[in-house]
């Protein structure tokens, strides 16, 4: 899904972690349990607005 958020970087919308409905916004994130794009990250909402800044790291078992 990295590539598919550098994607949506270069496109005219401006990027949003989550925001209702995307016809402004390109949407990162998507609540889990919910219907996501393939360009969104299902997350719970307990990991979301724990501080103002963070970063985000993906791994995948191999």
């Amino acid at each position: 899904f990295i590539d598919w958020w550098k994607m949506l970087a270069a496109q005219s919308k401006d990027l949003r972690y989550y925001v209702y409905g995307t016809d402004k916004y390109n949407r990162l994130m998507n609540y889990y349990g919910q219907s996501c794009k393939d360009t969104e990250k299902a997350t719970l909402n307990s990991m979301r607005e724990v501080e103002n800044a963070a970063n985000m790291f993906y791994y995948t078992e191999e």
